[in-house]
């Protein structure tokens, strides 16, 4: 991104030419701070024009930390800390990419969660104005990497239906990002798509 001077005009008709380009560099740019990442969304799905990039990584993290307990109890491990968070941080600071829409003076609002995150980025400079695009990442894990992919793959109506199929045809219910059983309420890991799909009986 160019400095705050700059006018920036929000891009939601982005060619999938660009939106790919722009996609995959950024990926290539995040990679090593991840374990898997992948670009989903209407990229994924050989859209001609997108709204935004949507992109599903699971971070690596340092490692964990295991802290005695004071009282004699057994000792807390705490997860490390992402590397992927770091490296977007890191983005942040430059500026390579920007996560305030009010610096940008766009009707959008912020997300910068644990487990999502809106930011936006130059996709061109056209003159004095920058073309952004917008990215939704969403921060998935080992046992629900293939159900958020799915559906962060799409369409919506694509997604509403397989909530549809798993109310009147599956044992198991998609709630939080996490594939659980109906009854005992049990989590099934989906490290995968093709895991997801047989464990709710859709091809």
């Amino acid at each position: 991104m160019k400095t705050s001077t700059n006018r920036y005009k929000l891009n939601k008709h982005i060619p999938h030419a660009l939106a790919n380009g722009v996609a995959k560099r950024l990926v290539a740019e995040l990679k090593p701070h991840c374990e898997q990442i992948i670009i989903a969304g209407s990229i994924r799905r050989g859209k001609a024009f997108v709204k935004d990039i949507e992109i599903v990584a699971i971070p690596k993290r340092a490692p964990s930390v295991s802290q005695a307990d004071m009282f004699g109890g057994p000792a807390q491990v705490h997860k490390g800390a992402s590397l992927l968070d770091r490296k977007l941080d890191s983005l942040v600071k430059i500026p390579r990419i920007i996560k305030d829409p009010d610096k940008l003076r766009i009707d959008a609002s912020a997300a910068w969660g644990e487990r999502y995150k809106r930011f936006w980025l130059s996709m061109r400079e056209d003159g004095n104005v920058s073309q952004i695009g917008q990215v939704d990442l969403f921060i998935a894990d080992h046992d629900n990497f293939g159900a958020i992919l799915a559906i962060r793959t799409g369409p919506s109506e694509f997604g509403m239906a397989l909530m549809d199929w798993m109310n009147n045809h599956s044992i198991y219910r998609q709630a939080g990002g996490y594939l659980t059983h109906a009854n005992t309420g049990e989590m099934a890991p989906t490290p995968d798509e093709d895991t997801y799909f047989k464990l709710i009986g859709i091809p």
